[in-house]
């Protein structure tokens, strides 16, 4: 009968740490973000077609610098949602590229970041795929950051004057 107790614990206790370890290999969001792309390009706009009805238009990139995917392509069409404006530079992430190859949807709003006036396509180049879009966001956050406490530094202002009226 301890024999079969011995056994059975055994059993249990390597089945717990099967069932611990496998939850343990949980993905962090960054991680996500990179293995759910098809194509990760920093990429410069080079057109913008026309807006459509759902808000959306073609947008046209050159791409200077391939972070992941297909290493043939030179040019994508994006179907983007997100505002971008002709010869500014982005970082753009497409879940799901089309069945051609010459790009696809940009459906969230963290697929579009605008690049760092300051940044150089050389350095990202010579830099691991992850370290380039964390940098990108880090600097990204931080300048959306310093937008929000100069603009709270002004409405403070301006709120601090209006309630003497």
């Amino acid at each position: 009968m301890s024999g079969q107790s011995i056994a059975l614990s055994a059993i249990f206790t390597i089945t717990l740490l099967a069932v611990n370890l496998s939850a343990q290999e949980r993905f962090a969001p960054l991680d996500n973000y990179i293995n759910n792309a098809e194509m990760i390009v920093v990429a410069k706009c080079t057109h913008i077609g026309p807006v459509n009805i759902l808000l959306r238009a073609k947008v046209r990139l050159q791409i200077l610098h391939l972070v992941k995917g297909k290493a043939d392509v030179e040019e994508l069409i994006a179907d983007s949602q997100y505002g971008m404006a002709v010869d500014q530079r982005y970082l753009v992430r497409i879940a799901k590229m089309l069945p051609d190859g010459t790009g696809g949807r940009v459906d969230e709003r963290i697929s579009v970041i605008p690049l760092s006036a300051g940044e150089s396509i050389d350095e990202l180049k010579v830099l691991s795929p992850r370290i380039v879009v964390l940098r990108t966001m880090n600097l990204r956050i931080y300048q959306l950051e310093s937008d929000i406490r100069v603009k709270t530094h002004e409405l403070e202002a301006l709120t601090a004057i209006k309630k003497g009226n």
